[in-house]
């Protein structure tokens, strides 16, 4: 099973104090958690600032350094690189969830019939 997670998702986990990677290891045992090279540029660009988002942006990069994520290397549009894997993954028989925050890529997945979840404030994934 692989789990991809959105920048949108670690930023908002962040926000609110909530470690997504272990969260999800608690609720989907053995996942393969993975984000594209296209989040760490997003968060690295975010964590620039000196807002709740950029403090949220550095938290989240610190988690992924910490935790066991694979990074695929790409240079696709985050959203776009996203929609794609799971399509691809989709179509091999690749068992997946989607982690995001983000309504539009939520929808774009979700009418793909593909698992796809947002992350809530309790840090739980609805």
């Amino acid at each position: 099973m692989e789990v991809i997670i959105d920048t949108s998702s670690l930023v908002f986990s962040a926000r609110n104090k909530c470690d997504i990677i272990s969260r999800i290891n608690s609720e989907i045992p053995n996942a393969e958690i993975c984000v594209s090279k296209g989040v760490i540029r997003e968060l690295e660009g975010i964590s620039k600032g000196n807002g709740g988002n950029s403090i949220a942006a550095r938290t989240a990069i610190e988690i992924l350094k910490n935790k066991k994520v694979k990074v695929y290397n790409n240079n696709e549009y985050v959203d776009q690189w996203i929609y794609n894997h799971a399509l691809e993954n989709k179509t091999q028989g690749i068992g997946q969830v989607i982690v995001t925050n983000d309504t539009e890529i939520y929808n774009r997945i979700k009418s793909e019939k593909i698992t796809v979840k947002k992350s809530t404030i309790k840090c739980f994934l609805k």
